[in-house]
């Protein structure tokens, strides 16, 4: 299913004023939340204890239209619920799971953390509580290394220091926080774990020890561990015309990289995101319609970092992508599933590529956008601007 190029801008323009009047209300809001005003608390303390909800989700009870459910011959995608969120989330913001618990980041460096089950907000972290909930540093992105949650909160002002957070994941406390402000990385900045280490622009951070080494890996914009002892990276490494660049690294001795993949394509174009599915790392490469040397393309290669070299670093699978701006590629035993700026949800192959369904989570709500996906062990979650979509995909 092709979606015409001209309804992506237009509503990509309808999604970004959407976004900045939710910011803005989001900055400048009528009635202040208790926890966001609570100007005492210790940093990185939680609003409220492990275990205590600040509201009952409710679940949408209304039939789902026909920009909530998509079908083909053998599966249909629907929103099954819908949990409003006590804090406006952005494009791209940080979304993960943990045994149980969805972690979602926001606009105003606020980390809400719900219960997988019932939806209910168990958590607020605030990661500046003496701003109020006033700050302008997003949480871009949130990674898990099996005992802490690891939060990157950044705003790329000179005036507004940009951290990095480690929040222990039972508690919900935040343990220790790294001054960002000198790394590299664009505002949608991720992060990237191999065992041992979280891997941010050209640092890694031991996660035993918290030890940084800096200036010590390829900088990039976003990651994926091939379970083989190699991290591909994707980035803009040409902020000029965003070229995209795909680069191996040995997750051991980071001084073994070498760039898997990197064209000059002289036109706005950008090889991300990407992520390991099965015995593949999938990219996302997305370029301006108007551009006549690439087109949006899904391509996998072999999931073996010690395999490739300059020589045989060919896709493969190179397949036509149905939409030009991919912000989100996930995958599991259902498909590989990636979320779109424009608020569609695809789902491919995860062998083939093929287009398998696609899902408008927008529809004409000009109120809403889609930010993030993650999975857990049943569900797909997807983060909208305020609130959070439950599909059942198994």
């Amino acid at each position: 299913m092709k979606i015409p190029s001209n309804i992506h801008h237009r509503r990509s323009a309808t999604v970004l004023l959407a976004w900045i009047l939710l910011l803005a209300c989001s900055l400048f809001p009528f009635g202040m939340r208790s926890s966001e005003t609570a100007m005492d608390q210790p940093a990185g303390a939680a609003t409220l204890s492990p275990g205590q909800a600040v509201g009952i989700a409710t679940p949408t009870d209304a039939p789902i239209d026909q920009t909530e459910a998509a079908t083909n011959t053998s599966t249909t995608l629907s929103v099954s619920d819908r949990y409003p969120l006590p804090h406006i989330s952005g494009w791209g913001n940080g979304l993960i799971t943990t045994p149980g618990k969805v972690w979602v980041g926001s606009v105003n460096g606020m980390v809400d953390v719900l219960d997988a089950k019932s939806g209910q907000v168990l958590q607020s972290i605030a990661l500046f509580p003496g701003s109020g909930g006033m700050t302008q540093q997003r949480v871009y992105d949130l990674k898990f290394d099996g005992q802490h949650v690891w939060a990157l909160a950044a705003s790329k002002k000179e005036y507004q220091p940009d951290t990095l957070f480690v929040i222990d994941e039972a508690s919900g406390t935040v343990l220790r926080q790294f001054d960002a402000s000198e790394w590299e990385g664009e505002q949608d900045q991720k992060l990237g774990y191999s065992p041992g280490r979280i891997w941010a622009s050209h640092q890694w951070i031991d996660t035993r020890t918290f030890e940084v080494q800096y200036d010590v890996v390829p900088w990039g914009d976003a990651y994926a561990y091939d379970g083989k002892g190699w991290m591909w990276i994707t980035g803009n490494w040409y902020v000029s015309d965003c070229n995209p660049v795909l680069s191996v690294t040995n997750a051991d001795d980071p001084t073994q990289h070498y760039a898997a993949w990197s064209r000059d394509l002289h036109g706005d174009a950008c090889a991300k995101p990407i992520t390991l599915f099965g015995d593949r790392i999938w990219v996302a490469v997305s370029a301006h319609p108007d551009n006549n040397t690439s087109a949006p393309a899904l391509w996998a290669y072999p999931a073996d970092g010690s395999k490739m070299t300059k020589e045989t670093h060919e896709p493969l699978v190179m397949v036509p992508s149905p939409d030009d701006d991919p912000i989100a590629l996930i995958g599991d035993q259902d498909g590989l599933w990636m979320l779109a700026g424009n608020g569609y949800l695809y789902q491919f192959d995860p062998q083939t590529g093929a287009l398998l369904n696609s899902l408008d989570l927008v529809g004409a709500n000009q109120n809403t956008f889609a930010a993030n996906i993650a999975l857990d062990d049943h569900d797909l979650w997807v983060l909208m601007a305020q609130e959070l979509l439950r599909l059942h995909v198994r």
